[in-house]
């Protein structure tokens, strides 16, 4: 019994460092600029074990995508109160999507990267689109309110997580100072 566990241990730990592997790796250089061969170096496993636990790079791409996806989504919406003003729940989005970014921004650059490309599945489109169902309800309330700036709320949220995403691929350092200097700005961007 006791090998069982520790194949099962082993196991685990082999795809863990498979997925995290392949996330830091995608995020580096891109799907198309990572090999399988490659990626398993940089695992320390065996190209074939990587097979052996997802049947291609898209569907492993996938599988890190939703995991990830899910778990971001939830930090981001985690204290997002119903009852506070539209200025106070736009600026908790922003400033948990930089916190993304500070924490782990290998994670965040994947999720940039990957957000467009055509190896998304179904499910995780779906994933993508129910998250973007909130925020756009989010823009339509303020905009009824005449609180944010008439458009298309997709283009407004676009506007935001842009800035956000400039900031942090120009490598300029999050201090508190830069941080609600471009919470405030976006907020400035969108409000009425």
């Amino acid at each position: 019994m006791g090998t069982l566990l520790h194949n099962k241990t082993q196991n685990q730990s082999k795809r863990e460092a498979i997925v995290q592997t392949a996330m830091n790796l995608f995020s580096d250089h891109g799907f198309d600029a990572t090999p399988m061969p490659f990626l398993a170096e940089k695992a320390g496993v065996g190209t074939g074990t990587i097979y052996r636990y997802f049947p291609s790079k898209e569907a492993l791409l996938n599988e890190i995508y939703r995991n990830y996806k899910l778990k971001v989504e939830s930090y981001v919406l985690d204290g997002f109160n119903e009852q506070e003003t539209v200025e106070k729940k736009f600026k908790h989005l922003c400033s948990r999507w930089i916190e993304i970014s500070i924490q782990d921004p290998k994670l965040f650059q994947f999720l940039e990267l990957q957000n467009y490309l055509p190896y998304l599945d179904d499910e995780s489109k779906n994933i993508e689109e129910n998250f973007m169902k909130i925020i756009v309800q989010f823009v339509k309330d303020g905009q009824k309110r005449n609180l944010l700036m008439q458009g298309d709320p997709l283009l407004i949220f676009s506007m935001v997580t842009g800035a956000i995403t400039k900031v942090f691929k120009s490598q300029i350092k999050w201090t508190n100072l830069s941080r609600k200097s471009c919470i405030d700005f976006c907020w400035r961007m969108v409000a009425k």
